[in-house]
């Protein structure tokens, strides 16, 4: 079954629900006791892509040193190349 790509669609992330989960979400999946799982990893590729595509780019640069360089297909490449929109974004992040 593929994703859904719904909740992460452009319109989606500056309303202000959508705020407020990712500012959640930046304080839980950044915290020490988060675990470092493969599920983790997926975890922290969409908070960063949501980070981003809610004008956030800046403070995605946390999430984008813990991820390193282990990027997921989904939902990078919902924007085209994966490992390329991906490290645009991230070398974007620490502008």
């Amino acid at each position: 079954m593929p994703p859904p790509t719904a909740p992460v669609s452009v319109r989606g992330w500056p309303q202000p629900q959508a705020t407020r989960v990712l500012d959640r979400a930046l304080r839980d999946l950044l915290s020490p006791y988060f675990l470092g799982t493969a599920a983790a990893l997926a975890d922290l590729n969409l908070l960063a892509y949501a980070l981003v595509k809610a004008d956030r780019a800046d403070e995605a640069a946390p999430v984008f040193l813990k991820i390193d360089e282990i990027v997921t297909p989904w939902p990078w490449g919902m924007d085209g190349d994966p490992v390329e929109r991906f490290t645009y974004w991230q070398r974007r992040s620490f502008d």
